[in-house]
Order: C-alpha cells, then sequence, then structure tokens
C-alpha cells in the first residue's frame, strides 16, 4: 500500500504544469514600458542633481578664497559639463523608432537593456573626471586653517562618493545582465 501511494504522488509531480512558459507580448511590453518610465525618471532626478551641484559648485569657486579650492571647484563644473555631454552623445545613438518598429517586442526590449548595460558598465568614464576637482578642494583645504582630522573626513567622503558610486553601478550592470540572460533563455 505504501509503495502505491508513492508512485501516485510520484506520478502527480510530473503532471503537474510547468510554470517555465514564456513571456507574452503584452508582459514583455509592460516590462519594456516599466523600463522606460525608471530610465527616465532616473534621468529627470539624476538631470535635477547635476544642476544643483554645477551651481554649488560656481557658488563655491566664487565665493572660495583659496586659489586650489577654486581651481577645484571649477573642475567639478567642468567634470558635470563633460558628464552631461557624454550622456547626451549616448542617448544620439537610439535607434531610429523605424528601426524599432520592424523588430519584435522581445528584440527591442533586449535592445534596449544591452544598451543601457553597456553604458553603465563604462561608468567610470563618468566619475574618473571628477577626481582632479575633488583633489584639489581636499588638497587646497589643507592649505587653509582646517584641522588634520577635518581633511582626513573630506578625503574618505571623497573615497566614499566614489566607491558607493562604483558599487551603484556595479549593481546596475549586473541586474541589467540578468534580465538580458533571462531574455535570452526566453528566446532559445
Amino acid at each position: 500500500m505504501k509503495g502505491n501511494s508513492e508512485n501516485d504522488v510520484v506520478r502527480l509531480w510530473k503532471e503537474q504544469p510547468r510554470k517555465d512558459s514564456p513571456m507574452t507580448v503584452n508582459e514583455i511590453r509592460e516590462k519594456a514600458q516599466r523600463f522606460q518610465v525608471n530610465v527616465w525618471r532616473g534621468n529627470a532626478i539624476a538631470g535635477a542633481l547635476f544642476l544643483l551641484l554645477f551651481l554649488k559648485n560656481a557658488w563655491e569657486a566664487w565665493t572660495s578664497e583659496d586659489l586650489l579650492v577654486r581651481l577645484g571647484h571649477v573642475l567639478i563644473m567642468a567634470a558635470f559639463a563633460y558628464a552631461a555631454y557624454r550622456y547626451r552623445q549616448y542617448g544620439r545613438t537610439l535607434p531610429a523608432p523605424s528601426a524599432l518598429g520592424s523588430m519584435n517586442s522581445l528584440d527591442a526590449y533586449r535592445a534596449q537593456l544591452v544598451r543601457h548595460r553597456d553604458m553603465t558598465s563604462v561608468g567610470w568614464r563618468y566619475f574618473l573626471p571628477f577626481a582632479p576637482g575633488l583633489f584639489l578642494i581636499v588638497f587646497g583645504s589643507a592649505s587653509e586653517s582646517r584641522s588634520t582630522s577635518q581633511i582626513v573626513v573630506l578625503a574618505v567622503l571623497a573615497v566614499a562618493l566614489f566607491a558607493g558610486c562604483a558599487w551603484v553601478n556595479a549593481r546596475s550592470v549586473r541586474r541589467l545582465e540578468r534580465e538580458v540572460r533571462f531574455l535570452d533563455r526566453l528566446e532559445g
């Protein structure tokens, strides 16, 4: 009797429907639309933050008495301008709407993910230009009447800022890569 009930359980387990059904076209479109909304929202927040930080650095460059600190803020403003220019160039490499219209939803969504992943994976190109300005600000602060502990805190904060940005970038690349691999499994 015991062997018979085990066979029934095994049979029921084997006959249950699989959950590996591919995504429907509507599900892919919804994911693509959510992705676009998230990218747009992130770009709007980043743009506002860039503008505020640019203006803050302009104010600091205008009001600072130390030449090195002033030059550091000017370099940071130049880094913001460079990052905005590079990001704008990235936006101009979008596929033409007519090309997207000839793709199926899965391929179009995958192309967006791959493009975003590729740009995010070279995030250091956007962060590195800020290093000289931050270095000059920290070094210039040393020449002012600041204590060593304040200068160390500034240096640690600058390093933590770069490390935090690198970590967030790496996490985003991994998340995008997982989604691309998932879509590749659907196609295959």
